[in-house]
């Protein structure tokens, strides 16, 4: 909500600034970049070039070089394109990337590239009808951002054209187009909606809630009340946010912004976790303060004083910044973040990725083929989501010491229940994308004879309770299906046990030899990292998992499908029973990490233990 927030009064604050200083006469293009620069250049190349100096000796190498790609894209004021081409599934969680907050900096500047110049025009030519034209832009930008919502989430979430709006409230509210609230009691209550609006927002919206699109209209519109009752006359709001600390927070804000991500980011890299203890929070956010505060006093003052500092040396000291962090930028991504600075174990560890098979890509809703080289007949299918992909090493092993060869077919979020849509998020696309391949590959499964046995695995316990694991970060996953009368978590068990019954039902009916895989353990930390940071400061961290919080998580899952196998005499492979014991089940062998993330098993970690698949192929 704070995005949304400061782009209302940012498009208030300038664009009064801009006509302010057109209607005088007074207006330049070089003044107002000056202005912007003295502004936002000091604070944010400090934080950069104090992030990449500290990065590169507490990072590990694959962060380093994020972090590196971060910076060289906000120098040159485009992260939101970086994070918005970098948020696929396997990118990593969002709240380990330390320059992720710019976007919403990157967002304002490249509005601010072409909207000065679209005022003088304006003015020019159209000066009394600035604000309806002001208008017409914010009601495109927000139709396409309810569009985008739906059509492209991310690229809604991250870009522009779907922020626009928000700024085009304020400067709607900034052309003096609104009329002023008169009344004291009015203003009262004008602004005091307006603060229930943004903390109603802040109370109530979730990961789940699409965004922005229609729903960030409701803290931008609470915000635009304060505003415009706050210049319209004295309110109650306005004097509490007149308070001394509040208006000191105000005063470091900016800094504030920037120091403090990057900063909760380093702690959460350092403790291997994206949820920090909550002493460890409140000693990353009181140092946050601490350097706010010495940013805001010795950095922007500063570069804010004419007297001390004037243009030409602003603009050449601006240049200057850009070029120092794109080449200390550019040279960590160019050395892949320097892999040289830790012991070869620690780089092992880290460098655990879901490599991508070695195998033939296969056509239609096949996206390759496992097993034996060279086979003249496909006789088994694998089916599943990016558990099941993560495992298809292991059974494409166990394949080919078969001499058998196979299809491979994977989406992932999407398990293979029948008839069931993957809500995701409440988005139409992604529910009804899972569902349409799930029934293509069915089809595909029986247009083939030869395809006599089908081995399905997914991560179960996600579709069948909807909730993530432990430390995990990212939404939660409702499932329905046609005999749903909800769409909640409530709802998932039923929609997952009629989907895994409509599948196996189906695949019976067709004489196919049935075969479940069973959950892979989910330790829900990102093992590599944590294996990692554990030798890289040589402490006693320990990284396990244990058994008994195995069973726990996947209590539900176990029983169901041992009762399904029974029913439908299906094979039931159980891969915890080669990674567990009574006590753990492990997350690191013989040196590598058995995990590629959170719960994703790695390509090592999968071929350890490819013997549990043998059975299917006798």
């Amino acid at each position: 909500m704070g995005v949304d927030v400061f782009f209302v009064i940012s498009g208030f604050l300038i664009t009064g600034i801009i006509l302010s200083e057109i209607e005088r006469g007074q207006f330049t293009i070089v003044g107002f970049y000056e202005r912007r620069i003295r502004r936002i250049f000091p604070a944010l190349f400090a934080t950069m070039i104090v992030g990449l100096a500290v990065g590169s000796f507490l990072l590990l190498p694959s962060d380093l070089e994020d972090l590196g790609s971060q910076a060289v894209s906000m120098t040159l004021f485009v992260s939101n394109f970086h994070f918005a081409n970098t948020s696929g599934y396997f990118d990593g969680a969002s709240e380990l990337k330390p320059l992720l907050h710019t976007w919403s900096l990157a967002v304002e500047e490249q509005f601010y590239i072409l909207f000065p110049l679209a005022l003088v025009v304006l003015d020019r030519f159209a000066k009394k009808r600035k604000a309806r034209f002001i208008f017409l832009f914010l009601i495109g930008s927000f139709v396409h951002s309810i569009w985008a919502v739906e059509a492209d989430p991310i690229a809604a979430f991250y870009l522009a054209p779907s922020r626009i709006w928000e700024l085009m409230i304020g400067a709607l509210l900034a052309t003096g187009s609104v009329p002023p609230i008169r009344s004291h009691r009015f203003r009262n209550i004008a602004s005091t909606a307006g603060l229930v609006m943004i903390a109603w927002s802040v109370l109530t919206f979730s990961s789940s809630t699409p965004f922005p699109g229609k729903a960030a209209l409701i803290p931008c519109l609470g915000t635009a009340l304060i505003v415009h009752a706050g210049t319209s006359g004295e309110t109650m709001v306005s004097r509490i946010l007149s308070l001394r600390p509040l208006v000191f927070v105000g005063l470091i804000s900016y800094s504030l912004y920037l120091w403090h991500w990057i900063i909760l980011v380093f702690f959460r890299q350092y403790f291997a976790t994206l949820h920090l203890a909550g002493s460890a929070t409140a000693v990353a956010l009181a140092i946050s303060v601490v350097i706010s505060v010495l940013s805001w006093r010795f950095v922007e003052r500063l570069f804010r004083d004419r007297q001390r500092i004037s243009r030409r040396p602003i603009f050449i000291g601006g240049a200057a910044a850009m070029a120092v962090t794109l080449g200390a930028a550019s040279s960590i991504v160019s050395r892949d973040g320097f892999p040289e600075r830790f012991d070869a174990v620690v780089v092992e560890f880290a460098a655990t990725e879901s490599d991508a098979s070695d195998d033939d890509l296969a056509e239609d809703v096949f996206t390759r083929l496992i097993g034996a080289k060279g086979a003249p007949v496909q006789t088994f299918v694998f089916w599943g989501d990016s558990h099941a992909d993560a495992l298809s090493g292991a059974v494409s092993k166990a394949a080919a010491e078969a001499n058998q060869s196979g299809l491979h077919a994977t989406m992932t979020g999407c398990a293979p229940l029948l008839g069931v849509y993957r809500d995701y998020a409440r988005r139409k696309a992604r529910a009804i994308q899972c569902r349409e391949f799930n029934d293509a590959v069915l089809r595909a499964i029986l247009a083939d004879d030869s395809l006599q046995t089908v081995i399905i695995a997914a991560r179960w316990a996600l579709a069948s309770e909807g909730r993530r694991y432990k430390n995990e970060s990212a939404r939660e996953i409702l499932i329905n299906d046609d005999a749903s009368s909800e769409v909640s978590l409530a709802e998932n068990k039923a929609v997952f046990i009629r989907g895994l019954d409509r599948t196996l039902h189906a695949l019976k009916k067709a004489g196919r030899k049935i075969v479940i895989v069973g959950p892979v353990p989910e330790p829900g930390f990102h093992v590599p990292r944590s294996l990692a940071m554990r030798e890289r400061i040589e402490g006693e961290r320990e990284v396990a998992l244990p058994y008994d919080e195995f069973l726990v998580r996947q209590d539900f899952v176990l029983r169901i499908l041992d009762d399904f196998a029974g029913e439908y005499d299906a094979m039931l492979i159980l891969p915890h029973e080669a990674l567990c014991d009574r006590s753990r089940c492990l997350v690191e062998r013989d040196g590598y990490s058995v995990y590629s993330d959170e719960h994703h098993i790695s390509r090592k970690g999968a071929a350890g233990i490819y013997r549990i698949f043998k059975p299917i192929f006798e």
